[in-house]
């Protein structure tokens, strides 16, 4: 019996690390090593880690030799006293990732120097080196013979409650500085403009390397530690007794603590070298710097930097352990296995031959924690199921009873064990709803598949048209999967039919349904009348707000989740903007009575800057809808980000581009007159009127865009929105724009959000970056058309502050202008005779039960 946890299905094997003295803050470093067990690949490049909540970690390879260790570096959920590692995929590439474990990082592996990480300063000559040695090194040198210096400053910052460490060779013993300082302009020796063998940034800290003579203070030859303002600097202490590179052309990985006690604590390999207090510089953020200097004598050299990172201290940092790994093992045998399920949103049991599962609940095994469970067998004799006493597990079986209590049977072949959902809130209450059921899409003969989005959809829409007079019920789920270009497999479109009524054409023989992602329950659920007020004092964030409405969290702490059943959305991906350095100021929360779920994620993502997506993958082999609460500068990251596909680059002529580009132009051509109104509780209304210089001289017809809201929050400034939102409005719609809009055959694997460039085409820039912005799917027999706007990456800023504007309504919106579409069609009414009245016949309508009809019979 073997366990699979999270979407990462693939990977074989799990094992739990404990951790010892756990930070309460959020991506503290922790370090472990680990040995090489069978199943990882030789360089560690499957490994995998997971918070108990099933979120991925970012984690660093520091070094590892093959098949044998490795240390890992990983940023560590707060106050969580375990996390989970996964391994064995052979087909796992590295994801390594300095940059999202540490404060500051930089291996300085690729060809050149990152400017967005650094800024480089060569002063004394336009000589001076500061570049990457092909070695992946950091190379610093004055030129020889002049005094000079080569430099490079962190963009990044930090504060006090750090370390500093970096691996590093000398082949000189003069002047290898390090500093760091809050004034980036960096000064010589003396605070003037020549004397730049020494070089450093003001108002910090200097770590200075004249020589590596061990003796101590002889006239100019020492190393120490001094702190420097503007100007002028003071020595604080020498080191005295040992060299900070005792050998040149050694690599020593060098420490500096400087700890929120005003400590600053100067090691090499583990050994101190100096420690000393001051308080000078300890307020504020500060810049890191690393210096080689040069003099007129030849002394100097090369400094050698191999990597940098900054982290967080703590006096008792976390300790990790691992512990025991299970085997796979495909078969159960005679004697009973335990198998333990973490605390993760999801996990699959696959088992094979004739044997019995037992479901307990004390300490030693059993289903823990919240999330659901598949088990899918391919066994061909029932299997009993066993629980214990007491044990609610909250899960449902199909096909089998919806709870395993005592002994029962599954049939053969695939038999799921899922939470469906079966809740979606009213209006201050909640009510069940038709729990959805999974259908074959292709079992009915689809004319055509429409499925589309664009940045401003509240949510993906899939219009089918069917021939013949069958179409599926109401609430059942389904997921369209085409070939891409390439032949692989894509599923782009995962929802459900919301409504009961699918309209039949009898004369055309035709029939026409309409469906939603996930996201709709959000746009039905409203927020409990009781529930409107989440005050910042308790902690409400953009974070946890979302999870709570999805349903991952409730008020009590530690109490169960309930997604699959309050929203059927998984919080996926759910972050604050503090959590990757984003700034955000905490507020009370209020919100209007009748505010649906949808409304109130917008609004916090006004607030906040945040992003929030629902998307789809395949967890445990099933299909699940998943949300995404990213930061809008953070939509492209690899880790904490949409998960975008790469940058598509389109070269001209393209075979699979389909007649040419359209071009269009966004301006004020469009809208000269913006106003935009707002009531408020006691009823007063609120407006704000914008026009271009044209319409206000008469040279133009007005064509105006109006908006309305009713729904802002009880304590919000109505007359201050109204003018800022005009203010947006109007800077959009008189901005001139271009949008382009393609045609490609079987590109089903381009994304909504992905970036893409152009090369060769006329009506589009060679090389801007473009951010596609709208797309639509439709699938015909034969082949799939995908429809694409694309606009400036600049651009979807603009277009995400629109997006505001969105409620309900713009589902109701697709529905009335997609049902007066269908209503063209033939129309026709498919009954049943219930009763005979002379030369009259009494029709029960099947698309409406409760509705009949009289007719007379010819």
């Amino acid at each position: 019996m073997t366990a699979t946890i999270h979407q990462f299905y693939e990977w074989a094997y799990q094992a739990r690390i404990s951790i010892a003295n756990p930070s309460s803050t959020e991506g503290f470093q922790g370090s472990i090593s680990l040995a090489w067990r069978e199943g990882m690949n030789p360089d560690f490049s499957d490994v995998r880690f997971f918070s108990p909540r099933g979120e991925q970690l970012p984690y660093w390879i520091e070094t590892y030799t093959a098949s044998t260790s490795a240390t890992v570096w990983i940023a560590l959920p707060a106050s969580d006293t375990f996390i989970w590692m996964l391994f064995g995929n052979p087909g796992a590439e590295d994801a390594s990732d300095g940059d999202s474990v540490f404060l500051i990082f930089d291996d300085f592996d690729g060809a050149s120097i990152d400017t967005n990480k650094w800024t480089v300063e060569k002063k004394g000559s336009a000589s001076a080196v500061v570049q990457h040695d092909g070695s992946g090194n950091l190379q610093l040198a004055g030129k020889a013979n002049v005094i000079s210096s080569g430099n490079v400053v962190s963009k990044a910052t930090f504060e006090k409650g750090i370390y500093i460490e970096y691996r590093e060779k000398v082949d000189h013993g003069h002047y290898h500085d390090t500093t760091f300082g809050s004034d980036t302009t960096l000064e010589d020796l003396s605070g003037g403009t020549s004397d730049w063998w020494h070089t450093s940034l003001g108002n910090g800290y200097i770590l200075f390397c004249q020589d590596s003579d061990t003796t101590g203070p002889e006239g100019n030859w020492f190393h120490g530690i001094r702190k420097r303002g503007t100007g002028s600097y003071t020595d604080i202490a020498y080191i005295d007794t040992v060299a900070p590179h005792p050998s040149l052309n050694t690599y020593y990985v060098m420490q500096v603590r400087w700890d929120a006690s005003d400590n600053i604590v100067w090691k090499r390999d583990a050994t101190t070298l100096k420690a000393v207090s001051d308080s000078t510089y300890a307020a504020g953020t500060m810049h890191l710097h690393f210096h080689q200097g040069e003099y007129t004598s030849g002394d100097g050299g090369n400094r050698y930097i191999d990597w940098v990172r900054v982290r967080y201290y703590a006096a008792t940092e976390p300790t990790l352990s691992i512990g025991p790994v299970p085997e796979p093992n495909p078969y159960l045998p005679e004697g009973p296995t335990w198998l333990s399920l973490p605390l993760l949103r999801h996990a699959t049991i696959w088992f094979a031959g004739v044997g019995s599962v037992q479901v307990i609940g004390d300490e030693r095994a059993g289903v823990v924690g919240a999330g659901s469970i598949s088990i899918e067998t391919t066994v061909r004799s029932p299997i009993p199921i066993a629980g214990a006493a007491g044990m609610q597990t909250g899960l449902r079986l199909v096909p089998a009873p919806a709870t395993p209590t005592g002994t029962g049977g599954i049939a053969s072949g695939p038999a799921c064990l899922t939470t469906p959902l079966d809740i979606e809130a009213g209006e201050g209450s909640a009510y069940v709803a038709p729990t959805p059921v999974q259908f074959d899409v292709w079992q009915y003969r689809f004319e055509s598949l429409d499925i589309s989005r664009s940045a401003q959809d509240a949510l993906w829409r899939c219009d089918g048209r069917i021939d013949g007079l069958q179409a599926p019920l109401a609430y059942k789920s389904f997921a369209v999967k085409v070939p891409d270009h390439n032949g692989v497999l894509r599923t782009i479109f995962f929802g459900f039919v919301p409504g009961r009524d699918y309209v039949q054409a009898v004369a055309a023989d035709k029939s026409t349904i309409q469906g939603f992602d996930a996201g709709f329950y959000l746009t039905r659920q409203y927020l409990p009348d009781g529930d409107l007020f989440y005050p910042a004092d308790y902690f409400w964030t953009p974070m946890s707000l979302i999870k709570y409405w999805l349903g991952e969290e409730t008020i009590q702490a530690g109490s169960p989740s309930y997604w699959e059943r309050v929203s059927g959305i998984m919080p996926y991906r759910i972050h604050n903007p503090s959590t990757y350095g984003h700034p955000y100021t905490p507020k009370d929360w209020n919100f209007q009575p009748k505010a649906t779920k949808v409304q109130a994620i917008q609004e916090v993502c006004e607030y906040s800057g945040m992003v929030f997506l629902v998307k789809w993958h395949a967890i445990n082999g099933a299909m699940t809808p998943c949300a995404y609460l990213v930061h809008q500068d953070d939509i492209d990251h690899p880790y904490h980000g949409l998960d975008l596909p790469p940058m598509v680059t389109f070269t001209a002529p393209d075979p699979g581009i389909k007649n040419g580009v359209r071009v269009t132009l966004q301006s004020d051509e469009k809208y000269n007159r913006i106003e935009v109104r707002s009531a408020s509780p006691s009823g007063a209304w609120f407006h704000a009127v914008r026009e271009t210089p044209a319409l206000q001289a008469g040279e133009e017809l007005p064509i105006e865009y109006l908006e309305e809201r009713s729904d802002l929050p009880i304590d919000a400034d109505h007359g201050g929105w109204c003018s800022a939102r005009a203010d947006e409005l109007y800077a959009y719609y008189t901005a001139y724009s271009y949008t382009y809009t393609l045609t490609l055959i079987d590109r089903t694997d381009l994304e909504l959000y992905q970036r893409c460039q152009f090369y060769g085409f006329d009506a589009i820039p060679d090389g801007d970056v473009m951010r596609i912005v709208s797309i639509r799917y439709r699938v015909l027999p034969t082949h799939t058309e995908v429809g694409i706007t694309v606009t400036p990456n600049s651009r979807l800023s603009d277009l995400r502050r629109l997006q505001r504007s969105q409620t309900a309504d713009s589902v109701s919106e697709v529905q009335t202008i997609s049902q007066s579409q269908i209503d063209r069609l033939a129309a026709g009414e498919v009954g049943t005779v219930v009763g005979i009245d002379g030369a009259e016949a009494i029709v029960e309508l099947e698309r409406r039960a409760d509705s009949s009809v009289r007719g007379r019979i010819v």
